[in-house]
Formats: structure tokens, sequence, C-alpha cells
């Protein structure tokens, strides 16, 4: 399926007309119209950017494919993705395998600082540690600090999903 096809369909399943959607995301409905039948390229991020927000869904839904970031930091932000998409689908409390886990005081730190790296905007950073404190606040899980790491746990599941 086209880009086209996608922003199309995107936009038939909201009930909008060209009209409507354009105005929405800022652009003319002869653009628009222009991109939907494939005689206008959609290869600007800003143009698919606004698209994309004036359909409520992501550029990656109406490509297929990751936009390249202009700033390093995103760059980083964006690779570190699949690490922690890797370490939410290994997560399984009931396991015993994991061997030991790091201390719940250090634990509790690292919390705190993936917190403020967020509340900062340096998401490269808070990406590359949230893939092994989430192993880690699994395998504290099954210790007498549980309550307090599932907690954890939940809340830096909520931030990396």
């Amino acid at each position: 399926m086209s880009i086209g096809e996608r922003i199309r369909r995107r936009r038939q399943v909201r009930g909008w007309s060209v009209r409507q959607a354009a105005d929405r995301a800022g652009i003319s409905h002869a653009s628009w119209s222009r991109i939907e039948r494939g005689l206008q390229a959609a290869d600007n991020r800003f143009v698919l950017g606004g698209i994309a927000a004036a359909l409520e869904c992501s550029v990656v839904e109406l490509t297929g494919t990751v936009m390249p970031a202009g700033d390093p930091r995103a760059v980083a932000a964006q690779l570190g993705v699949h690490g922690i998409r890797t370490a939410l689908v290994e997560i399984d409390p009931g396991r015993d395998d994991l061997g030991a886990g790091r201390a719940a005081a250090e634990l509790v730190g690292e919390l705190a600082l993936v917190r403020r790296l967020r509340h900062d905007c340096d998401y490269a950073r808070a990406v590359a540690l949230l893939p092994g404190l989430l192993r880690d606040l699994q395998v504290a899980c099954r210790g007498e600090q549980k309550a307090a790491a599932l907690r954890g746990l939940c809340e830096r599941m909520r931030v990396a999903g």
C-alpha cells in the first residue's frame, strides 16, 4: 500500500473530507488530494508530520518506515528503542533463572535518574539505561522488595512502551 493510500484510508476512517483533513494539517486541499492520488511526493518530513498529526497517527503508520531524525540525540534514542522492546518482551516475573540482581537502593536511584533524564528530554541517555533497569527490576520482583520493584517495573514499562 502506498503512502497516499494509507493517508486516504486513515482520512476515510475518520469520516473527513479532503478539505477538512488538509485544514487540520495546514496544507492546501489540492496538495492533500495529489498526495493521496500519488501525483505529489509525500517525502518532506514536516508535511508528513503535519498529515500524521492531523490524522492522529504516527508518521510510521503512514510510511511504514521510521523517518530519520536530524538531531543525533534523537537518532540515538530511536536506536535504543529496540533494546527496550526486547527487554519488555522478555519480562516474566515468574522466572527464577535470572541470577542475582542489584540492591533496591541502587534501582531506586536509577529510576530517579531515568525520570530526571526524561524530564530533561535526554531521551538517548534514558533509553540506554532502560533495558538493564527493566531486567534488574524483574529480578527484584522475586525478593523482599517485590511491591516496590513491581511499582517501578510498571512505571518504567509505561514510559518505555
